[in-house]
């Protein structure tokens, strides 16, 4: 992909907020954090995170392992289900259940190494990222995946 990307690197936002980068990178126009979330992590550290990189004009994407993808998914469906639906389940079902304000996907952490998404769709890292950067990597039917 010719991108140089930096680990576990500082930055802060406009407020003053400190943070640290797994990855970063930048391409013409815009800064990228690559987050990898091997450990359990509360979803309200999720926002709160996500939004010091937003206030900094930085977008995150998150990578995390199965069992925190499905942790955090039954989180985000209850504030999903609540927040945007009145806790009423929506006919059309809510895909993963994950918010649109926070791009999170799988990492198989075995041999494969193979990101996986909603719509039962998976990509190696390298295609996860081109779709990152080519804008294909967008939240659809209830969902963070790779359009076709």
């Amino acid at each position: 992909m010719g991108i140089v990307g930096s680990e576990e690197a500082l930055g802060r936002s406009s407020s003053g907020d400190k943070w640290e980068a797994d990855v970063l990178f930048s391409v013409p126009g815009r800064t990228i954090v690559i987050e990898l979330q091997r450990s359990y992590q509360h979803l309200r550290d999720f926002i709160r995170r996500q939004e010091r990189y937003s206030a900094s004009a930085v977008e995150c994407y998150w990578l995390v392992r199965k069992e925190n993808f499905r942790t955090l998914g039954k989180a985000t469906s209850r504030l999903l289900l609540k927040r945007d639906f009145g806790n009423e389940f929506p006919q059309g079902g809510i895909g993963t259940g994950m918010l649109p304000e926070l791009p999170v996907a799988m990492l198989d952490t075995e041999d494969s190494q193979l990101v996986l998404f909603g719509g039962l769709k998976m990509a190696t890292v390298s295609t996860w990222l081109a779709g990152i950067l080519n804008g294909t990597y967008q939240y659809r039917g209830g969902s963070w995946n790779l359009g076709d």
